[in-house]
């Protein structure tokens, strides 16, 4: 998680001792050191709160951080739905103490949405992107019912499209999803000139490549 916490790492320890996120969030508030990095603060319980699916604290966050004049997205260096999609897959995959039984983090994600949490913020990933090669297709969905664009081409990780990294990572679940949604334009090229056939065909997984042919023709026309 952020490295923010350092500063207060006192408290934070106690995070395992203490007896509800609301506790937790209101010492961290009077510790000396958090009040030039509030909003930070408050973003760390938040997102404790959401991994823990523990939405009375999650609302308590989101009203302070009202009060304070702040928002979501600035409680967090990436923005919320980037970073609480990957804290989640790091939990899911053993890298922290929190254990995840869910699926996909979609109730998280949902959560975020409605309250207001910017899409279009980056860690390495754009948040569609990040759930496509990660075969999170449920918050894939979640996504694009927000509004997200299936076609996104993000600049800053070779022109990909949603539907490139889910081709590259072989998520075939979630190439249906994209092209039910529109997401699988052939004419649109990565910076290495490869369209998604040309990707797909790279694939040892053959079934995508057959799929994209069965299914995308008049999505390009």
């Amino acid at each position: 998680m952020g490295t923010h916490m350092n500063q207060s790492d006192d408290v934070w320890k106690n995070y395992m001792k203490i007896r509800s996120l609301e506790e937790l969030f209101e010492e961290l508030l009077t510790h000396p050191s958090i009040e030039t990095g509030k909003p930070l603060f408050i973003g760390e319980i938040l997102m404790m709160a959401l991994l823990h699916e523990d939405w009375n604290a999650a609302e308590v966050c989101l009203k302070r951080l009202i009060q304070i004049g702040s928002c979501i997205d600035n409680s967090f260096a990436y923005g919320a739905i980037i970073e609480y999609l990957d804290a989640w897959v790091g939990c899911k995959n053993q890298d922290c103490q929190i254990e995840i039984t869910a699926k996909e983090p979609i109730n998280g994600l949902k959560w975020l949405l409605t309250n207001g949490a910017d899409m279009t913020l980056r860690m390495s990933f754009l948040p569609i992107h990040y759930a496509t090669t990660n075969s999170l297709n449920v918050c894939l969905t979640e996504l694009l019912t927000h509004g997200a664009c299936p076609n996104w081409i993000d600049r800053f990780d070779d022109n990909n499209t949603p539907i490139m990294e889910t081709i590259e990572f072989n998520n075939l679940e979630g190439v249906k999803i994209l092209v039910q949604w529109g997401g699988a334009n052939k004419e649109i090229v990565n910076t290495y000139g490869e369209n998604i056939y040309d990707i797909a065909s790279k694939n040892p997984n053959k079934e995508i490549l057959s799929y994209l042919k069965s299914n995308i023709q008049e999505q390009s026309r």
